[in-house]
């Protein structure tokens, strides 16, 4: 169908599709007639205009001398207005959009024709680059310049980072000192330095992309591009995960086809490489006296198409290797781990995972350097329960680390392939993390065990439910939704002021000291965080990122002693396992709860407030230079201050 800007009294379009021998003699036409009467000094059809046999509307990209773009569109709307229909010309954004005739088409339809006003119309044109019928896309070519961007604003500085937008161009923005930039509510309030570039020559050299534009006109050339540079094919890698973030993209008839071909290309580098490295000494044997050269100490060649039949041809009818198929290759991984250990463990754990986890998973698993023999033995190896901290082999960290937000967090990819009789849960609307040793276990990254972590939105059931504890704050006039919006410091504060101030009773009984008020709020976060049936949570601590020592510990649920609130606008609990539970949880929280012939309560001293805590956090972390018994000393004291069980 044509274009939809222009529609009849009944919502139908008034402009039809556009066939390829109509387009530019239509667009001719226009240009000579109208646009360059209208002031227009040349004019580029972009995307995919002109390049395919049909299209649905005509995309141009109009130069016209003036200054500010806004003016500029309505100067050029009045102009236009003198020659053409006004009903036929509407402003849409920042664009101009013509009702136009197609020129010589004997049925006299009508075509929708889109003016991009553009002040590099070159450089425009490159960046609004499409393919004919068969071609990938131009928006995936688009998405793999940010893509870039975004894994080269990594080696910059936290508060700078470099964009390309189309149809902009290539810019750099900063983001004011003062501000987080690990915040999500600053990642908006990154501002533009200078303008951006729309120079194809000077895009590339931002983004550290040694060719021509010629040759990254297209997907697929900007992608045989980045197979050759070692740098840049790392970042292929991460292509999928960076498009899945992107909902615009998720659902495009060509995903599939963009993820293969990616997918084909760096199998495809792999296998050159290797062959190239077996012909060095099956050359003379074969008598392919093809030219190879070396290139730095990536060892990679620089072959013609006839290199590449004859190397075809050599792999065929000499080395017998059929063609590479990426699935059949996976599934030789899944193979070859379960004749090392002997069983099917591996082979029955692939099958439970679903097909975009189980393909990421060997991914990763077919990179490592070590092989089968290696990494079989690593698999299954752990068994649950275990409260000692365990470390995690270096060479299954990347899989550890993988993380797509919401709906998978770390560690819920690799927990199935390191615990004996374990299974894969996981995804968004999974009631728990993962089965091991057929238990039902959370999994919580963190950067030590010994500080407070957070369990989402669980504290939600505290006060938008009130359980009895809740009701008796509330019964005393204290608005109990005040704590969900606190950090930690101030809810620990608060919970002292409700026993100090408001004297809450709980069945008959009043709740007299800070003691007792921890004491019940511990038994209810620990009755919500961890649904019925967990028995608890797997801890990972790590100092950074992948590559880092990590280790991993079992903390049973009756393990998790509750710290405060924290996390704003949400509402969170916040836990920590200590390393012993001593004393006993009782004596922790002051006396037992309710025992009227127990010690007295000694006087619980002031807390004083620690700056600096974040206002929203996934998990609450600590600076990586602090010591972990420090840590755990501090948390402890805190604690023992607040039951009154610790002077000053």
């Amino acid at each position: 169908m044509g274009g939809i800007a222009f529609k009849d009294d009944e919502g139908n379009s008034l402009a039809s599709e556009v066939e390829r021998q109509y387009v530019v003699p239509t667009l001719e036409d226009l240009f000579q007639n109208h646009l360059e009467p209208a002031g227009v000094t040349a004019y580029e059809p972009v995307g995919s205009t002109g390049k395919k046999s049909l299209a649905g509307d005509l995309d141009i990209a109009v130069h016209f001398n003036g200054g500010d773009p806004k003016q500029v569109k309505q100067l050029l709307f009045r102009n236009l207005a003198s020659t053409l229909d006004p009903d036929t010309i509407k402003v849409i954004g920042p664009n101009l959009t013509i009702l136009y005739p197609i020129k010589d088409d004997p049925q006299s339809r009508l075509a929708q024709v889109d003016l991009m006003i553009a002040s590099d119309l070159a450089g425009t044109s490159w960046l609004m680059s499409g393919t004919g019928d068969e071609g990938i896309k131009g928006m995936f070519r688009n998405s793999m310049l940010s893509h870039i961007a975004a894994q080269r604003s990594k080696e910059m500085g936290s508060h700078e980072k470099i964009t390309v937008a189309t149809p902009g161009g290539l810019g750099k923005l900063q983001l004011d000192s003062s501000l987080d930039p690990s915040l999500p509510k600053n990642k908006r309030k990154f501002k533009l330095v200078g303008n951006r570039t729309t120079n194809p020559q000077e895009i590339l050299k931002g983004l550290g992309i040694n060719a021509s534009p010629a040759e990254i006109a297209t997907f697929d050339g900007l992608v045989d591009v980045m197979v050759r540079d070692p740098e840049l094919k790392s970042m292929l890698a991460t292509f999928s995960d960076y498009l899945s973030q992107r909902a615009g993209t998720l659902q495009h008839p060509q995903l599939q086809r963009v993820l293969s071909y990616v997918e084909k290309s760096m199998s495809e580098n792999v296998i050159r490489k290797t062959i190239r490295l077996i012909m060095e000494k099956e050359m003379k044997k074969s008598q392919i006296n093809e030219k190879i050269v070396q290139v730095g100490d990536e060892e990679l060649y620089d072959l013609t198409d006839d290199n590449l039949e004859a190397l075809r041809t050599f792999i065929r009818s000499k080395l017998k290797i059929k063609q590479y198929d990426p699935d059949e290759s996976r599934q030789g991984y899944i193979d070859a781990i379960d004749a090392v250990r002997g069983d099917a463990q591996f082979s029955d754990a692939m099958g439970k995972y679903p097909e975009p986890y189980k393909k990421l998973v060997l991914d990763y698993l077919m990179k490592i350097e070590d092989g089968p023999e290696v990494i079989a033995p690593m698999l299954f190896s752990l068994s649950a329960g275990n409260p000692a901290s365990v470390d995690i082999k270096t060479q299954l960290l990347d899989i550890l680390h993988y993380n797509e937000g919401q709906g998978l967090g770390r560690g819920e990819l690799l927990t199935p392939l390191l615990y004996d009789k374990s299974s894969w849960v996981g995804g968004a609307s999974a009631t728990h993390d993962v089965d091991i040793g057929e238990q039902a276990w959370e999994i919580k990254h963190h950067r030590s065990f010994n500080e407070p972590f957070v369990f989402g939105g669980g504290a939600k059931s505290f006060f938008r439910s009130p359980t009895a504890l809740a009701k008796a704050i509330s019964d005393t006039g204290y608005d109990v939704s005040q704590l969900q919006t606190m950090g930690r410091d101030e809810s620990l504060k608060a919970i002292k002021d409700i026993v100090d101030n408001y004297k809450p009773v709980l069945e008959g009984q009043p709740i007299d000291s800070v003691g007792k008020m921890l004491y019940l709020l511990d038994a209810v976060a620990r009755e919500h965080v961890l649904p019925r049936g967990e028995a608890g949570v797997l801890l990972y601590q790590s100092k950074s990122a992948a590559g880092s020592p990590t280790k991993t510990r079992f903390v049973d649920k009756d393990d998790l002693r509750f710290y405060a609130f924290g996390g704003r606008k949400t509402g969170r609990y916040l836990l920590y396992a200590p390393d012993k539970i001593e004393p006993p949880r009782e004596a922790a929280y002051g006396a037992v709860l309710f025992d009227e012939k127990a010690e007295e309560e000694k006087e619980e001293p002031e807390v004083s407030e620690t700056p600096g805590q974040p206002e929203e956090s996934q998990e609450v972390e600590v600076e990586e230079e602090a010591e972990e018994e420090n840590l755990n000393e501090s948390s402890q004291n805190r604690w023992q201050l607040l039951a009154g069980i610790k002077n000053v």
